[in-house]
């Protein structure tokens, strides 16, 4: 569920941040079709009511964990007042309702029930960049950016060949990078480690060296973006980047 305040329309930079799960959001989808309008608007309410009231995780006990510091950072180097000054979304829109493979993750999925989500979910997600006119997405993904990736292509027929391409951020490995397709138009994207990827003391450090690298890349992009932008003429602070 895209996630975003009044706020993000009033910030001098629209920044979209992906996190790679829904984990913990149970309700099955089988119950959504047999469910009447009443009962469908009552199950949005409801979900709406649970994220207000989480408010990216300020003031819980998870204001601090590592992908809200990761989710703090960015909004720090945009110039965002708050972190409602951001928009959060996931690139998985669902988990499983039972434990694969030890957990709920669709990573754990074969690789053709994996593409039929990923298909399914893909208009979802381009509704989301749609309706949130970002200025550029930064995704906190890992070894969940190959859902982006193949969100982002222009078809859905994966045995054609994509028109989507990664692209290296100065030195860093292909583990963080950017995303560009002609269904982005010029938006920036660039994706990186989970925040709380990794485990020693040494690779939190990689995985933060990482974060601060992409950031860098997005809030020059940007700035350089803004830069070109007429002066005159009432143009906005979006850059009216709409995929299709």
């Amino acid at each position: 569920m895209l996630v975003l305040t009044n706020e993000y329309y009033e910030a001098p930079v629209k920044l979209i941040i992906l996190d790679q799960e829904t984990l913990g959001v149970e309700t099955p989808l089988s119950t959504i079709p047999h469910a009447d309008d009443a009962d469908f608007d009552q199950f949005v309410k409801r979900v709406e009511a649970e994220f207000s009231g989480f408010d990216f995780a300020l003031g819980s006990r998870w204001e601090r964990t590592p992908f809200w510091t990761g989710f703090q950072e960015a909004c720090d180097a945009f110039g965002l007042k708050s972190r409602r000054d951001a928009a959060w979304s996931n690139v998985a829109k669902v988990q499983t309702i039972g434990a694969v493979k030890g957990g709920v993750s669709i990573n754990a999925l074969d690789p053709q029930v994996r593409a039929e989500i990923v298909k399914w979910q893909r208009p979802i997600a381009l509704a989301e960049i749609a309706y949130a006119q970002p200025d550029a997405i930064l995704l906190f993904t890992g070894d969940l950016t190959w859902i982006a990736e193949n969100t982002f292509r222009s078809t859905v027929d994966w045995t054609l060949r994509t028109d989507l391409a990664k692209g290296q951020i100065g030195e860093l490995p292909a583990t963080s990078g950017t995303l560009t397709a002609p269904l982005l138009d010029s938006l920036p994207v660039a994706y990186t480690y989970h925040p709380n990827a990794l485990r020693t003391a040494e690779d939190k450090a990689k995985v933060r060296e990482h974060r601060t690298t992409v950031i860098r890349w997005l809030t020059d992009r940007v700035a350089n973006q803004k830069a070109s932008l007429p002066v005159d003429g009432g143009i906005s602070a979006s850059n009216g980047h709409q995929p299709q």
